[in-house]
């Protein structure tokens, strides 16, 4: 297995996030919406299992304050918290939209701080070993699928109706 920066790793899974993020905004029908959030549900309770098993534990020792990543793991609880009230919800439901988007708001804050504080300060200084072993537990997670990231949904007028269309 190469050697991965962990950083890098993190990174890499918030892209992926907030690519679905982009493609909510996107679609139109509850079916729709409702494969999104499964897409993004998935993508953060496996991301949140790999920094608070390995990544926290490692930034941690090598001198992250309490306090930020306290804060990150609450941040984490909270996002998970909208998440299980989204699992029992309707995608036709009014509300499916807005608590999705308090979700979105508080996973965005959240990357936006981790970029800040923990990740630019780690950069390449984090041993590959770690990178190794949040793949190895990614692929645990995952069955070795990598982030799932959707196909981008292209939007085309063609006879003043719009049709949805998957990227090739």
């Amino acid at each position: 297995m190469p050697k991965m920066d962990p950083v890098s790793i993190i990174r890499d899974q918030h892209k992926v996030v907030q690519g679905l993020f982009k493609e909510f905004e996107k679609v139109e029908t509850p079916l729709e919406r409702g494969d999104i959030f499964e897409a993004v549900h998935t993508n953060l309770l496996n991301h949140t299992t790999l920094e608070e098993e390995l990544f926290y534990p490692a930034v941690r020792e090598a001198g992250v304050k309490e306090d930020v990543l306290l804060e990150a793991e609450e941040e984490h609880h909270v996002v998970d918290t909208i998440m299980e009230e989204i699992v029992g919800m309707d995608p036709a439901d009014e509300e499916y939209t807005a608590k999705f988007t308090v979700m979105q708001e508080n996973v965005e804050h959240h990357i936006e701080e981790e970029e800040t504080e923990i990740l630019k300060k780690f950069a390449g200084k984090l041993p590959g070993e770690l990178g190794e072993r949040m793949m190895r537990r990614w692929e645990e997670l995952n069955g070795a699928n990598p982030p799932q990231q959707r196909e981008p949904v292209r939007v085309r007028r063609s006879g003043g109706r719009r049709r949805k269309r998957r990227a090739a």
